[in-house]
């Protein structure tokens, strides 16, 4: 089933690559540091652009950028601020490891999990890399398959504010736009003058199962684009601007191929290391 953005929630498996560690407690104090500072800055890659990948994250974390990486970086203050945070922590470990405090037996400890984890973590993702695409005839059979999984539902776009319901003041405000015509920006933003809370704005569509109250479910369906109408929630009121809705959709297997392929590849990679586990299991006895 999809959420009302045409997305499927699974877990995704990332990969890792990190270098060799040395024989220095030092360099073992920085694979710990690397390992989660690797797995933010892969997290910020991919969610503040596709212009830089995910290898030249890696580049950049492990000190070793290039010019091209470089020329890259400097395009997002953001991801750059990511990396001076890096360099940061890589200079606190390094002063960790100058006061002596690798000796420690509860350090020591952390370090060979972190390094464990680490090393569990790149041997799976090199076994998932192994794994080979689905094929145009498996995806069109898992859309064929079940087909109303890939059935977008019923969603609106909203604007929602708001306010106790002894606040006078916000209610006269919010009544002036409840008059059944559509409200522009301008005069919506005439509440957040008045101390009214801003919920949600329109971005997102939002379907029956994120609206648990149905009284404004139902009230939508009567509303105009953009028209306003106040609906009683609790001790509180809401003010709702109805957005663009959007009808029930069946994706085309063109639209969902990229779904069915994330998942695919999901479900085989639980599957392989879920194999691996339990054969490893039986040499360890």
């Amino acid at each position: 089933m999809l959420d009302a953005n045409g997305h499927i929630v699974k877990m995704a498996f990332s990969p890792v690559k990190l270098g060799e560690g040395g024989v220095l407690m030092v360099k073992h104090v920085c694979v710990a540091v690397i390992a989660a500072a690797l797995a933010m800055w892969s997290a910020s890659v991919r969610a503040e652009t596709n212009a830089i990948d995910f290898w030249a994250a890696t580049e950049v974390v492990m000190g070793q950028m290039g010019p091209a990486t470089l020329e890259q970086l400097g395009q997002s203050p953001e991801l750059m601020q990511q990396y001076k945070d890096v360099l940061l922590q890589q200079h606190l470990a390094q002063e960790a490891a100058r006061r002596g405090l690798t000796e420690r037996l509860d350090v020591q400890r952390a370090l060979s999990v972190a390094r464990r984890n680490v090393l569990v973590t790149a041997l799976r993702d090199e076994l998932i890399r192994q794994i080979p695409p689905p094929t145009e005839a498996e995806i069109k059979t898992v859309y064929q398959k079940g087909r109303e999984r890939w059935l977008l539902p019923e969603a609106y776009r909203l604007d929602v504010f708001s306010f106790v319901s002894n606040d006078n003041t916000a209610r006269d405000a919010a009544m002036k736009l409840a008059h059944g015509r559509p409200v522009a920006d301008a005069d919506l933003a005439q509440l957040v003058n008045v101390q009214t809370q801003m919920l949600m704005r329109t971005g997102v569509w939002l379907t029956t199962n994120n609206i648990p109250n149905q009284s404004i479910w139902k009230g939508l369906a009567l509303m105009k684009e953009n028209e306003v109408r106040l609906f009683p929630d609790g001790p509180g009121t809401l003010v709702v601007r109805r957005g663009p809705r959007r009808e029930q959709k069946l994706l085309t297997i063109q639209e969902a191929t990229p779904l069915i392929r994330s998942e695919l590849m999901r479900e085989r990679a639980e599957r392989v290391w879920s194999n691996y586990l339990a054969e490893a299991r039986g040499r360890v006895k």
